[in-house]
């Protein structure tokens, strides 16, 4: 038996070994769990480091406001269901269970939206019924973005382990995707927030908008664009096409997001110059400057 043999057999023997690695539906869930508050901690930082000026003092208490948001809403139900899923879909392929992730994180949150807004049009409050339906509508892409990542990430770290597949540079490559593009898309929310704090006033006269709140928009703007970008960069890397399409939409909507949502909303718009005429000057007859004589 020569060596080349003992090497194919050992490394059958390691693939049967990989196959029949079992795949545990708890430690999937909690790891889906944990790596959502991640992001989530990750995402409301960011946010609120983009929509206002935010001080030392203020980012050493931002872990303790942000478990406190999750008594909010349908967040904290929807955290809870997670692993629950994880127990439902764990005979699912990998794509199968991101999906049925997002959806328990989603249902509980349109669940609330629709008590809340339709105990508000109830009520004969109709105006901030609506206003309400259309904030939690904005609210609604965070937590779903953060657990399409978290779950993302997750179930394919537990495919890979499970077929026994060697980390690579394709790892790195994913996590640029992720990192990328979710912090895009969370980036975009954040120009859209920062629009309406800007212009939206309930009560009163709103000012215009102040230097800082244009130094504010255009590094919110770039630090999006530059993310969706590298997001996108790296699908076409690692030739991940369905991720690559994603991105080159991502990336339309950003720019389409960054010029829309302005600040201030003349930004961009073009000015021709103006075109000064000339003094006029008075031709007295016979003094030979007239035209014509």
């Amino acid at each position: 038996m020569t060596d080349a043999t003992l090497e194919h057999e050992g490394r059958a023997g390691d693939d049967a070994h990989a196959a029949a690695r079992p795949r545990s539906w708890l430690v999937e869930g909690v790891g889906v769990l944990v790596g959502t508050l991640l992001v989530g901690y990750v995402a409301s930082t960011v946010l609120v480091l983009a929509l206002a000026p935010t001080s030392a003092s203020s980012l050493l208490v931002q872990p303790l406001s942000y478990l406190g948001s999750l008594a909010t809403g349908g967040l904290l139900l929807s955290l809870l269901l997670l692993v629950p899923t994880a127990w439902w879909v764990r005979e699912a392929p990998a794509r199968r269970r991101v999906g049925w992730y997002v959806l328990a994180s989603l249902v509980p949150h349109a669940v609330v939206l629709l008590v809340q807004s339709g105990t508000r049009a109830l009520a004969g409050d109709v105006q901030a019924a609506g206003w309400l339906a259309g904030a939690s509508l904005v609210g609604l892409v965070a937590p779903v973005v953060e657990v399409a990542l978290a779950a993302a990430v997750v179930v394919s770290c537990a495919e890979r382990w499970r077929a026994g597949v060697p980390w690579r540079g394709t790892a790195v490559v994913r996590g640029v995707e992720v990192a990328g593009l979710g912090l895009g898309v969370l980036l975009v929310v954040a120009l859209f927030f920062q629009f309406l704090d800007v212009n939206l006033s309930l009560y009163g006269d709103q000012p215009p908008p102040t230097a800082a709140d244009g130094s504010r928009y255009v590094v919110t703007a770039v630090a999006c664009l530059s993310l969706v970008l590298a997001g996108t960069v790296a699908a076409g890397v690692g030739r991940h096409i369905g991720v690559l399409g994603l991105g080159i939409v991502l990336l339309l909507v950003a720019a389409v997001a960054a010029v829309v949502l302005a600040v201030p909303g003349d930004r961009f718009e073009y000015e021709p110059p103006r075109q000064e005429r000339p003094a006029y000057e008075p031709c007295y007859s016979g003094s030979g400057d007239c035209v014509g004589g």
